[in-house]
């Protein structure tokens, strides 16, 4: 049984354009990014804590960027980004 992803048809086309310009099948495009991205597996250790997106009312992860379901951007937190300013001083 294979694993579907989800993504936006403008990420879908750099993913294409990647994959021929690199001679890589989509998949391998997809992973290089991924691992680009910073995306990892979830240790089965790790829980997920969740939120609901503010368009589509979806479960998404709370750390999320985008919605994987309707693709909304959400923009961080002031207190996140207050905590990454006092991390990096």
């Amino acid at each position: 049984m294979s694993k579907q992803t989800k993504i936006r048809l403008k990420d879908y086309l750099r993913l294409k354009a990647y994959s021929a310009m690199h001679g890589v099948t989509m998949t391998e495009a997809l992973s290089r990014a991924m691992k680009r991205l910073g995306v990892r597996k979830l240790e089965s250790k790790e829980k997920l804590e969740f939120d609901t997106c503010g368009e589509c009312d979806k479960a998404i992860p709370k750390d999320a960027a985008f919605c994987p379901y309707c693709g909304a951007e959400f923009e961080e937190d002031e207190d996140e980004e207050e905590e990454e300013e006092d991390e990096s001083e």
